[in-house]
């Protein structure tokens, strides 16, 4: 990777250019003008040069990848424009081009670790994909819990996924090889793994540990957060290896970034699987919290940035590729971004059913007495991932369905009772928003399946066509005009009605042969 730095030749032209940069700290201040001022001399000699634009390319990164990272997560990508102007403005803007998969997606994982006075230091205790979609402007963040247990692995043998990371990279240590060099390749082993799992090709990595996440929400005043429900943990880990009690009652809480991290990591009140949609719902808090208040036009907050985040990122992204992810950011959608969580509330070992449910906890005396978490197609007698490569199809190929967020009811017209609940709790594990599952209620009777549309209004027909037209093709049922006389207890845009010739199939193998 190579970038340049223009020669300054004018001396009105130079003096401008540091009077701009010396409202950044010190710390960003002494080197720049060190690196302009002795520029000729660092020509002649040629053994220190590789030392300086590795040191150099190193403060960009630092900046680039926190804005990296929250347009990820929420494409704020108003955020990219003042950092291109303080800082990436001194280098080439040529970046280079983004790696994609055959669909066009931009595929990353962020990963989020402790750091040294903590608990379980560089355990990946948040695993999120991010799928980014340039054409459409749409993102996707699916986490992966982290009690997720990898009977093998092409290197790093088996465990729990939220240890892989850790433990290969302390081997590889072992082995000679350097920490920095270690880490690196240790991530590119669990992107591999994490590829697999989720059947998606992913090309980048940001590693944060807890001090960037802490510190970054202090330097934005906090973020304020709306609890849904009171959480009390009694176990949260505290100092030498202790435990302390965290509650946080529900409504609209400000959080500092001690109390965010908190309200992230706490995980015995409820479960892993909320835990991750806290994390995302804080990240996204904070998006919000720097877009409102245009946190990130200011060179001196992004001066506090730059040092919060010097010694706790670390990501494989080229700078000119960082480059290119800020021209991408500045046309994100906002307001398209998809979250999801893999979970064990799959309605087959549980009583209730979620959004992703495709997980399940196996007996404990089977790996040592550890809670661990498997895929539930091993326990299904289909291969290991085939369900979860399935969702993530949906999720990640047909994003466009899921953020019309269409709602649906499924009516048990003919068949027998419970069919209703059957085929809509499959629909609504793989995410679907169905808002009914109960018998058919109508003047007349069905006599086959049908999928109709609800709102007589063509403009909101055509809103919400694209969802009815995939449901058809997906289920084989025809899509025909509203009947007379339905009745519908919940708000509704499609209605699936199950006639006498409807016949279950599992979504896992109709998502499969598409």
């Amino acid at each position: 990777m190579s970038f340049q730095i223009r020669e300054i030749g004018k001396e009105k032209r130079r003096k401008k250019i540091i009077h701009r940069i010396t409202v950044v700290s010190l710390m960003i201040v002494r080197p720049l003008l060190h690196f302009f001022k002795g520029w000729k001399k660092r020509k002649a000699q040629d053994e220190h040069s590789e030392h300086r634009i590795l040191w150099l390319k190193r403060i960009v990164s630092i900046g680039v990848a926190f804005l990296t990272i929250a347009f990820l997560l929420i494409g704020i990508a108003f955020a990219f424009t003042s950092m291109r102007q303080s800082l990436v403005s001194l280098f080439s803007e040529a970046g280079s081009e983004l790696p994609r998969d055959d669909n066009g997606f931009i595929n990353v994982l962020l990963v989020g670790t402790g750091d040294d006075d903590h608990e379980g230091v560089d355990l990946t205790d948040t695993i999120i994909v991010v799928s980014i979609d340039p054409t459409t402007k749409s993102a996707v963040l699916l986490s992966v819990p982290r009690d997720l247990y990898l009977m093998k692995t092409e290197k790093m043998g088996a465990g729990r996924i939220n240890g892989l990371y850790r433990d290969y990279k302390y081997s590889l240590i072992r082995q000679g090889i350097e920490k920095e060099e270690a880490s690196k390749q240790a991530m590119s082993e669990l992107e591999q793994e994490v590829s697999e799992i989720v059947n998606l090709p992913i090309h980048r990595s940001v590693k944060v540990n807890f001090s960037a996440f802490q510190e970054g929400v202090d330097a934005i005043g906090g973020i304020d957060i709306n609890v849904p429900q009171d959480l009390v943990d009694p176990e949260y880990p505290g100092p030498n290896y202790t435990y302390i009690t965290f509650t946080m009652p529900a409504g609209l809480q400000h959080m500092d970034g001690e109390t965010a991290l908190k309200y992230a990591r706490s995980r015995h009140s409820t479960s892993d699987f909320s835990r991750s949609a806290r994390q995302q719902q804080i990240l996204l808090a904070a998006a919000e919290k720097v877009k409102a208040r245009s946190l990130l036009t200011n060179i001196s907050q992004i001066q506090e940035f730059l040092g919060i985040l010097s010694k706790n990122v670390e990501t494989n992204l080229s700078l000119a590729e960082m480059v290119s992810f800020a021209k991408l950011g500045e046309t994100l959608d906002q307001h398209k971004v998809l979250t999801m969580q893999l979970n064990a509330t799959n309605g087959i070992y549980t009583n209730f059913v979620l959004p992703g449910g495709f997980m399940y906890g196996p007996p404990q005396d089977l790996f040592q007495g550890a809670a661990v978490l498997r895929p539930l197609a091993e326990d299904l007698h289909i291969p290991e991932w085939s369900e979860i490569h399935a969702f993530a199809k949906l999720i990640f190929f047909h994003r466009d369905l899921y953020l019309l967020n269409s709602q649906i009811a499924v009516l048990n017209g003919g068949k027998s009772e419970g069919m209703a609940r059957k085929a809509g709790g499959e629909l609504y594990r793989y995410a679907f928003n169905i808002v009914t599952m109960e018998n058919f209620k109508g003047s007349e009777k069905p006599t086959h399946s049908y999928i109709a549309l609800t709102e007589p209004d063509s403009k909101l027909q055509t809103l919400h066509k694209p969802t009815a037209e995939y449901l058809s093709q997906l289920l084989s049922i025809p899509i025909e005009p509203l009947p007379g006389g339905i009745e519908l207890t919940d708000p509704t845009d499609v209605v699936l009605v199950l006639g006498p010739d409807y016949q279950y199939k599992p979504l896992r193998g109709l998502i499969e042969q598409q």
